[in-house]
């Protein structure tokens, strides 16, 4: 994939998100919105009925039946499997294009309907909207694994036969619950998101914490493989958004903002929480920031304990995880030791004990720090030892544990200088 074609594509993804953004801020108090919805890539509930909206944003794009076609016919297919069940369910195609299409006439979907000869779009769509017959072919259609083979005879039934066969349910009463919405180009969309934070939290902080924070947290929930998890509601996105008083350093903040910018202002935001020398750190390495910055985590460490951990009176040793890299723990605790800082690894015997690394039994009453991998810490362990604050250091789209009574930092760095930087090593 070329840089233009990714930019793209992370374009059309942040674009969504803004869609979400937007329509979590104008949700109903009974409404409850999923994001990378079961119908739709954003599905709104409420007690009456269901609406499905599906995003596209083509900014460098002319428009073309071709290109809303796929998508139109998914939310026909849809809903001629929804109609058996009784199913509310209203469609709306939100879709952006450099130059702009007024209206999709039903008679554009129906002829695209009898001149694709697109396999792909037969058997996925056209093969739900026709009723077949052939006892043979609805055998192939239902196959959950088709082969090439299957494929190809749906494919010929179908192209063969389609000028002659009736829908399973009306066009024109799917087009009576379908809507094309024209949509807005990005950066007025952004706009708008952001006049609605300002009347809430006003100009200064609306863009510069709740705007992003906001994006992040909708691409953490989009995350979610479970579908039940991606469900949110106004009230419960404020409560979440309010807990967080500094930007989330996320992939999708750093698309939004001045990376630089981002560090400095995240060094500000640190400095009030490394104040307070009771509070119990986790700090939680992604393997792909440990292969990056492998020569400078041990004098990272160091620094750290140097200025942090001094004085066990006043300070809580941290807690550092390594996630898949035994090998570089090993080198680490080994050249610790080697430098008089002594560690609780939670190791017995080269087995992991996890009541010695959580209580500290048995460990040198001047250990440092306590180090293991996440193939030793589970979410089990993790809670028992009281943390305060949780850094993940590296690309995650969401927290690793789900910590009770924590403060959750995602540190999306590029490099070992930056995290030195937001710690003010």
């Amino acid at each position: 994939m070329g840089s233009r074609e990714a930019n793209s594509t992370i374009k059309g993804f942040m674009y969504q998100m803004l869609k979400s953004f937007y329509e979590i801020l104008n949700l109903t108090d009974d409404a409850t919105l999923q994001l990378e919805g079961v119908i739709e890539d954003i599905d709104i509930t409420t007690a009456m009925s269901t609406s499905a909206i599906q995003c596209k944003y083509y900014e460098s794009q002319d428009y073309s039946i071709s290109k809303v076609a796929p998508a139109i016919l998914e939310m026909y297919s849809n809903y001629c499997y929804s109609q058996p069940l009784g199913k509310d369910i209203k469609y709306k195609l939100y879709a952006y294009f450099g130059s702009q299409n007024q209206n999709i006439q039903i008679d554009e979907i129906k002829q695209f309907i009898l001149d694709t000869k697109n396999k792909d779009i037969i058997i996925k769509y056209l093969s739900k909207i026709f009723i077949i017959d052939d006892i043979d072919i609805v055998k192939l259609i239902e196959k959950s694994k088709k082969t090439e083979d299957d494929k190809t005879e749906i494919k010929k039934y179908i192209e063969k036969n389609k000028s002659v066969l009736k829908f399973k349910y009306d066009l024109k009463d799917f087009w009576n619950v379908f809507e094309y919405e024209e949509a807005v180009e990005y950066d007025k969309l952004k706009a708008n998101i952001i006049n609605e934070l300002e009347l809430l939290y006003g100009p200064e902080i609306a863009e510069n914490l709740y705007f992003g924070n906001g994006i992040s947290l909708i691409a953490n929930y989009s995350t979610f493989s479970d579908a039940e998890k991606r469900i949110i509601d106004k009230k419960t996105f404020f409560e979440l958004l309010n807990k967080q008083k500094s930007i989330l350093f996320t992939r999708w903040a750093k698309y939004l903002y001045d990376y630089k910018v981002m560090v400095k202002n995240k060094k500000s935001s640190m400095r009030s929480k490394m104040n307070f020398n009771s509070s119990v750190r986790l700090i939680y390495f992604s393997k792909q920031f440990l292969n990056n910055n492998s020569n400078q985590i041990l004098p990272f460490l160091i620094s750290y304990i140097d200025k942090f951990n001094t004085k066990k009176s006043l300070n809580k040793p941290p807690i550092v995880i390594f996630e898949e890299s035994d090998n570089l723990l090993n080198e680490i605790v080994y050249n610790l030791f080697g430098r008089g800082i002594y560690c609780n690894v939670g190791i017995v015997c080269n087995i992991f004990d996890s009541e010695m690394f959580i209580t500290n039994k048995g460990v040198s009453a001047d250990f440092k720090i306590k180090l293991t991998t996440n193939s030793n810490a589970n979410n089990e362990i993790v809670n028992k030892m009281n943390i305060d604050q949780a850094y993940y250091v590296g690309n995650f789209s969401s927290p690793v544990y789900d910590i009770n009574n924590c403060e959750i930092e995602i540190l999306d760095l590029e490099n070992i200088i930056d995290l030195r930087t937001v710690f003010s090593l």
